[in-house]
């Protein structure tokens, strides 16, 4: 219950402190500084990054170990909602608001967004080509609308027919005519998607009940994505994020028993509040160098440790006092409550 007394802290031989402008430029010195030691022969599994608070540090520590090939364990601070499947599943309840206005549902930039959002198939069961596509529908001048869609992607298939047949194709080379031919190809194959995809996201295929739309759904993704025994090349975690949202459209199917006649809006909230839950883990731990919150460092085996948001407000953390319940209330319950004071001592304790 005394004064807090700064003490000196005796750092372990050798240390290293690094100052940084940002957050980003931390995380690019932790990743040159963990790829030397690997290449001085350190393993990636003796190796851990701290980090005092989670935001932004946990999901650009996640992206930059990624992009750099670096293998990494620990918590993934994601939600369900921003793994592939869960992305295409937003999107699709996106694309059926306003069912009954089909311009605005299929305006150009939630159809694009939808087909960015995973690997996809088309109708065809063929890999779908995003960037080609997201190139042909802005060359078309498609803005949305089924109709929108139809128009402008036929016009356009027929100029690119029209470019390679024509006296044009005499001035130019084979290759650009057939450069032409393959757009053409392109547009018709764009057309039939979103033609396909129009007809299935339609209201009087989605259904009423829970069972239903949920039924609904589980059989839109299969048809979009590739099946379960074509997803190795998917990273570990995602293949484990889509068995958890099927899952949750499981559950979701039974709701009939206890909100029997509950609309569209109740379904898509319901499935918003499932795809709000952590991913869970990436990796795992022994395998790659961990990320951890700094709570979690004591007791641990390590050769190389890096500790990210060493800063005023972050660590320590500016704790206030808590507005409903302060401290002079706190006191009177006889330490059953922690206090303001107890959560620093706690806090540097944990450093």
């Amino acid at each position: 219950g005394g004064p807090l007394v700064a003490t000196p802290v005796d750092l372990p031989a050798p240390t290293m402190l690094v100052p940084a402008a940002d957050s980003d430029e931390e995380v690019r010195a932790v990743v040159a500084e963990v790829l030397a030691r690997a290449e001085g022969g350190a393993r990636f599994d003796r190796m851990a990054v701290f980090h005092p608070v989670a935001d932004p540090y946990a999901r650009t520590l996640r992206e930059q170990f990624e992009l750099a090939g670096i293998p990494s364990a620990g918590a993934d601070y994601r939600r369900l909602g921003e793994s592939m499947v869960g992305r295409l599943v937003g999107r699709l309840l996106e694309l059926t608001r306003g069912a009954g206005d089909a311009d605005r549902r299929f305006d150009r930039a939630k159809v694009m967004a939808l087909i960015d959002a995973a690997p996809l198939r088309g109708p065809d069961r063929k890999p779908i080509r995003s960037g080609r596509w997201e190139t042909t529908s802005r060359r078309a001048g498609v803005v949305g609308g089924l109709g929108d869609w139809q128009a402008k992607l036929t016009a356009y298939a027929a100029e690119c027919r029209g470019d390679a047949d024509g006296p044009l194709a005499a001035e130019r080379s084979s290759g650009w005519a057939e450069a032409r031919r393959r757009d053409a190809d392109t547009a018709d194959a764009l057309e039939e998607f979103v033609t396909w995809l129009h007809d299935r996201t339609a209201g009087a295929t989605i259904g009423d009940s829970w069972v239903e739309r949920a039924g609904w759904l589980r059989r839109l993704l299969d048809e979009l994505l590739p099946p379960v025994n074509r997803r190795h090349r998917w990273p570990e975690i995602e293949v484990d994020a889509a068995e958890r949202v099927d899952a949750v459209l499981q559950r979701v199917s039974v709701l009939d028993e206890v909100d029997a006649g509950a609309g569209w809006g109740s379904f898509v909230h319901a499935l918003e509040l499932e795809l709000e839950a952590p991913m869970g883990r990436r990796g795992r731990f022994g395998t790659g160098v961990l990320i951890a919150p700094l709570a979690s460092a004591a007791g641990l085996d390590l050769d190389h440790v890096f500790i990210v948001g060493l800063s005023e407000g972050l660590c320590p953390r500016s704790i206030r006092e808590d507005t409903l319940l302060p401290d002079a209330e706190r006191s009177l319950v006889s330490g059953a409550l922690a206090e303001r004071t107890d959560r620093i001592v706690e806090e540097r304790r944990r450093f």
